[in-house]
């Protein structure tokens, strides 16, 4: 085989990465939980992307070498590796190498989507704007199919999303998108599609019986605000409190009935035992077990990601969190006149505050916890890369 037959082939790969492979992945990973009939199977389409982050690390190693220089892939980075040490003093029921694994995950999906944001970044935005109207459209599908069964309940999906709180962190984050196209629209059209397509999904959270992403989408709004529209943040604020009033007035179950779900009781046994290992954690792999009083069985979930943090990363791992999530607003709010970062931005606080109160799996295998953590954090930090990349073209 002569040098130009090799030449050939290694071009038609990474043409065939950059303008399918990688979108395909991303499509696929965005949506796959709403249609697959098992969660076991979403893991499966993660094989994907490792070929796509392989394939665009080989073709484009200056690219991989640039991910090290963005200040928001160090502080995604060294919060990974932090972690990794942890596992050297974690009482684990699960191997390291389990646990190794999961982490590698997580750093080979950052990989990908930086990659593929620097080769193909317009096909990255088309395969996500794709994946936004699938959620339209598969969320008006679920909403006609609760109504069919009569309404009664709580809604939540036949499929791989088959509990209320899975299924809102899937629609929220895509709601969370919608919202920051619409706010960063250019025309009227664009905005009356936005506020169209944007209906359905909020609907669709209210039926889950939900409050974890309604509180989140509030907060990702006045974030949007003040981004896009500073000085229209007392009139958000207004606007979100007058909501929040016609809720208690019109839909006053949708607060009230089932109470705080023993949220303060599990955050406070979490904070006692935190203080066991308050500076290191107890590490990764750390079992959680929380025994209520009036509860029979012991939870394992402590509801709140930054808990989870705090229990098994300690003060430091905490500080390094708190450090991720700074450096992902400062560096949004410096690049804010970019739409996409705007709109990647979104979703980053929606999953930071939907964190609050749910989710405690820092590093699972890909699941539907990665639309709260991961995957906005890739997005943003693809935007923010190619908002750089703009600006020091303009400057050279």
């Amino acid at each position: 085989m002569g040098k130009d037959t090799l030449m050939t082939n290694f071009r038609w790969v990474r043409t065939f990465s950059e303008r399918w492979l990688a979108p395909v992945s991303l499509f696929l990973m965005l949506t796959s939980l709403m249609w697959l009939p098992d969660r076991g199977y979403f893991p499966k389409i993660y094989y994907l992307v490792i070929a796509s982050a392989l394939l665009l690390g080989g073709a484009y190693p200056r690219n991989l070498l640039a991910l090290f220089k963005n200040p928001l892939s160090v502080m995604i980075l060294s919060f990974v590796a932090y972690f990794v040490l942890s596992c050297a003093w974690s009482v684990s029921a699960e191997s390291a190498g389990v646990l190794l694994k999961r982490q590698m995950q997580v750093v080979l999906f950052i990989c990908f989507v930086f990659l593929a944001g620097r080769t193909g970044f317009v096909s990255l935005c088309r395969a996500a704007g794709f994946a936004m109207v699938f959620a339209v459209a598969i969320a008006l599908y679920e909403i006609f199919q609760f109504y069919m069964s009569g309404g009664q309940g709580r809604l939540a999906s036949q499929g791989a999303l088959s509990n209320p709180l899975l299924i809102s962190h899937i629609y929220g984050f895509f709601a969370a998108l919608w919202l920051a196209c619409l706010l960063v629209a250019d025309s009227r059209a664009q905005r009356a599609w936005g506020l169209v397509s944007l209906f359905p999904l909020l609907l669709l959270l209210v039926l889950t019986g939900s409050r974890t992403p309604l509180v989140a989408f509030f907060a990702c709004f006045l974030w949007l605000v003040l981004l896009v529209r500073p000085r229209m943040l007392i009139y958000a604020l207004a606007a979100s409190a007058l909501v929040v009033a016609v809720i208690l007035v019109v839909m006053p179950q949708l607060i009230t009935d089932r109470g705080v779900s023993y949220r303060p009781e599990i955050w406070a046994n979490v904070l006692a035992q935190s203080k066991e290992a308050l500076w290191l954690g107890h590490g990764l792999g750390a079992a959680l077990s929380i025994k209520l009083p009036e509860i029979s069985y012991a939870f394992s979930d402590p509801h709140n990601m930054t808990l989870s943090v705090l229990y098994r990363g300690g003060v430091l791992g905490l500080l390094l969190w708190a450090a991720m999530y700074c450096c992902a607003a400062s560096m949004a709010w410096r690049r804010r006149t970019d739409r996409f970062v705007v709109i990647a931005s979104a979703t980053v606080i929606y999953g930071l505050m939907a964190g609050m109160t749910e989710g405690g799996a820092l590093f699972p295998r890909p699941k539907e916890h990665w639309f709260l953590l991961w995957i906005p954090l890739a997005l943003l930090l693809a935007a923010l890369d190619r908002a750089g990349r703009k600006r020091d073209a303009r400057v050279a």
